[in-house]
């Protein structure tokens, strides 16, 4: 079974290679992740098999992680909001 992803980068698809698959195969999820900051996107995926039959393909995005700096800022922002009630309070 080969499963064949596509970027919308234009970059040379890479491509996972499942050997030894016998009847009634199963294996667990298989997670794509590009690297942190380098915004590629997948644009293509295909999966080439020679099964009669395939159950539960499921392809989702998952969720994107925030940046340190993200982190960094709300912090910031709750220190202030902090700081202007505790200086509302003394007045």
């Amino acid at each position: 079974m080969l499963l064949t992803v596509q970027d919308n980068q234009g970059n040379a698809p890479q491509v996972f290679s499942f050997s030894n698959l016998g009847a009634n195969a199963d294996f667990d999820r298989i997670g794509i992740v590009a690297a942190p900051g380098s915004g590629e996107t997948i644009k293509s995926i295909t999966l080439n098999s020679l099964f009669r039959e395939q159950k539960q393909n499921e392809f989702s995005l998952a969720g994107a992680v925030p940046e340190p700096e993200t982190y960094a800022m709300l912090g910031l922002g709750l220190a202030l909001l902090g700081i202007a009630l505790r200086r509302r309070d003394a007045i």
